[in-house]
């Protein structure tokens, strides 16, 4: 893979993500949803502008692998669905509410996550960098293991959360990083997974 003399990693959204995405009051103005969702907007925008800084590089050997092998999997449906199932069976078994529904929260978030990206896929036809298809856009790693952070930041909160939100930047890292997607379609698989796990998850 080529390797670029400037990389922005995915990481870097999380601090514009936590301030668009801070809960606001439960009777927010008509002023606070245009202001986040321009921010949102201007996210993705500035997504589009850095896609030619932003480019691959071999991870195959030395520290990137270190920072690669967790993305590809924190962002896999296997282990965001896989994970989801399992607490549930577990809040059940022992009786835990709150395990319970974080689980149908994780649930609802991830299903109207993917079905989101995938409208958005079919829609834009975007051809993906290394051109093995034409669904580029947005990412679905990022926007699953986004969503699915923001459930568990909002239902648990402080380390839990930056934890969830810290694994989810290595997914939209490691596909970027592979040459599977450009870096507006990690910016925008975040926003589309934050907005979505926020609004469906029940504070505790």
């Amino acid at each position: 893979m080529p390797r670029a003399t400037r990389r922005f990693p995915a990481a870097l959204l999380l601090p514009a993500l936590l301030l668009a995405f801070t809960p606001a009051p439960s009777r927010a103005s008509t002023a606070t949803v245009l202001r986040k969702t321009a921010i949102a907007a201007g996210i993705i925008g500035a997504g589009f502008a850095l896609d030619g800084l932003v480019k691959p590089r071999s991870m195959d050997e030395g520290p990137g692998e270190v920072m690669e092998e967790p993305g590809e999997v924190t962002g896999a449906g296997p282990f965001v669905f896989g994970g989801t199932a399992i607490l549930g069976v577990a809040g059940l078994i022992t009786g835990s509410p709150g395990a319970t529904q974080t689980a149908k929260d994780l649930a609802v978030a991830l299903t109207l996550t993917s079905g989101a990206v995938w409208a958005l896929k079919y829609t834009t036809h975007r051809e993906r960098p290394d051109g093995s298809n034409h669904y580029s856009f947005p990412s679905g790693h990022t926007a699953v293991a986004f969503a699915a952070a923001s459930v568990i930041d909002k239902r648990y909160g402080g380390a839990a959360g930056w934890a969830a939100y810290g694994a989810a930047a290595l997914a939209g890292e490691a596909r970027v990083a592979d040459n599977h997607h450009y870096f507006s379609d990690v910016v925008a698989g975040a926003v589309i997974g934050t907005v979505i796990g926020r609004l469906v998850a029940h504070a505790p």
